[in-house]
């Protein structure tokens, strides 16, 4: 029987050296693991919050474009042509479960200023999901929602002014249509190149690029510029 404890041991120290490899350096061992599934790690808890700032991985994925739906131009113009400044004061996105393109219990909230050529404009909204559903900003499907926010703004590109305030079971944009179904109490005023919005209490039209009808209990509108001409 041999005794362990006569048995000397011996010890490798290896030296960590800490040195960061250069970009170059490292694109030339990175490349594509064919064993990891990478669909799996699409999936979101609730600890994992949206980034901040204009630059957020909300904004840049599935934040849904609101200037397509505006009747005036003061983003537009702002945005295309020219702006003395224009930021993101707030923008930030949680979500508590995500999985592909639809979001359980999904937040959005956002606030900016915008001064250029179209004239000034600060906006936010505060928006809440139950389930929701965005594709390439082509689609946004929304149930089981509220949403509340604000504009103000006025210049070459037109005048807006108004809140938003509303509850609903469904809200589904398209490229063109929007449908929605819930308790709106919002009103709104703009006039612009594009066309008018006026609504008070949720009662309402948009005549122009926008086309609608607005009620205390749902909207239905089209978006003439997104219509497919056949």
């Amino acid at each position: 029987m041999v005794n362990e404890n006569i048995i000397p041991k011996t010890e490798t120290v290896y030296e960590l050296k800490n040195e960061i490899p250069s970009f170059e350096e490292f694109m030339k061992t990175y490349g594509y693991d064919e064993k990891v599934n990478y669909d799996d790690l699409t999936f979101s808890d609730v600890s994992e919050v949206g980034d901040y700032g204009p630059s957020s991985r909300g904004s840049k994925k599935i934040k849904w474009k609101r200037e397509r739906n505006e009747q005036h131009l003061i983003n537009t113009l702002n945005k295309h042509v020219g702006t003395f400044g224009s930021h993101d004061l707030w923008d930030k996105e949680a979500t508590a479960c995500e999985i592909g393109s639809s979001k359980a219990h999904n937040i959005t909230t956002s606030s900016g200023i915008s001064m250029g050529v179209g004239g000034g404009i600060v906006s936010g909204s505060a928006n809440y999901s139950a389930y929701r559903v965005t594709d390439n900003e082509d689609i946004n499907i929304r149930i089981g929602s509220a949403s509340l926010g604000g504009e103000i703004g006025g210049g070459v590109g037109g005048i807006t002014a108004g809140y938003s305030a509303s509850i609903d079971a469904v809200d589904i944009q398209t490229n063109a249509l929007r449908v929605r179904l819930g308790v709106d109490a919002g009103s709104n005023f703009t006039v612009g190149a594009r066309g008018v919005d006026i609504k008070a209490a949720g009662f309402g039209f948009s005549l122009g690029k926008k086309t609608g009808i607005n009620t205390p209990l749902g909207e239905v509108s089209v978006d003439f510029d997104d219509c497919v001409v056949q």
